[in-house]
């Protein structure tokens, strides 16, 4: 019984240095949701706006994903206004709703943005309604009616802040899930195995073909090649060499015909 007691405090003391050894997984992907606050830069008023109209708004800070910033500070985003009703007669407030469309990012491409932070597109949302209401603006389709003033026309400040999300996952480009380490194979001692030669590199030059008789050659080079003949015939400025299956004939000292 206490052998068992003590092998769990071990294994349980164990555990953290196994945690502490074990990196976190590197993240890949920028996750659906991810907040990204951003300001107004210009002033939008029921007044004067027009559906369709673009609003600009830029990022407040840098949206990193590990090490690698994947939307700078000061990314341009954009959003288009959707209802636009100046105010009326009998204390009817003006009316303003506009949808926050993408964020733009450094490879020129655009991330889709929603207005709350649940709900893939942007789907209305109840639990966000106080929250949009303080906010003082409203993302269309994050919120289930527009923003009004009674009696006024609405009226957003350049440089007004809010909050918005990520409409889904983003992989930036160059940014790879770590692959699983591989273990080191392990090197095999043989003592039974000889040692390994090193490869020689054999810089002498390669032998030569065999030397043949030819026409024009003296007497000496020929001794040289062939050796002394096993006859000679002498006829006077002629000479035959005779060998066993050879037969050379000079005249005048020099190979003029072989046999």
């Amino acid at each position: 019984m206490k052998k068992l007691i003590v092998s769990s405090m071990l294994a349980a003391l164990a555990l953290p240095w196994v945690s502490l050894a074990q990196a976190p997984p590197q993240q890949s992907v920028l996750p659906e949701g991810t907040p990204i606050r951003m300001r107004m830069n210009r002033t939008v008023s029921s007044a004067d706006a027009q559906v369709g109209d673009n609003v600009d708004f830029e990022t407040l800070d840098d949206v990193n994903l590990g090490e690698m910033v994947v939307i700078p500070k000061g990314s341009m985003a954009m959003a288009t206004i959707t209802e636009a009703v100046p105010k009326r007669r009998m204390a009817r407030g003006g009316k303003l709703g506009m949808n926050i469309d993408y964020v733009r990012l450094p490879s020129e491409g655009k991330l889709a943005l929603r207005g709350v932070q649940q709900g893939s597109g942007g789907g209305h949302t109840g639990a966000m309604t106080g929250a949009i209401v303080a906010t003082s603006i409203v993302f269309f389709p994050a919120a289930p009616f527009f923003l009004f003033m009674h009696g006024k026309d609405m009226v957003i400040p350049k440089g007004h802040e809010v909050t918005v999300y990520t409409n889904s996952d983003y992989a930036p480009v160059g940014v790879q899930a770590p692959a699983p380490a591989a273990a080191a194979p392990a090197a095999a001692t043989d003592s039974a195995a000889p040692p390994a030669v090193p490869a020689t590199t054999d810089t002498s030059p390669s032998p030569a073909g065999p030397v043949t008789i030819s026409l024009g050659q003296t007497i000496a080079e020929v001794e040289t090649i062939n050796g002394k003949p096993d006859k000679i015939i002498d006829l006077g400025a002629k000479k035959i060499y005779v060998y066993k299956d050879l037969k050379i004939t000079f005249t005048d000292g020099k190979v003029s015909d072989v046999q």
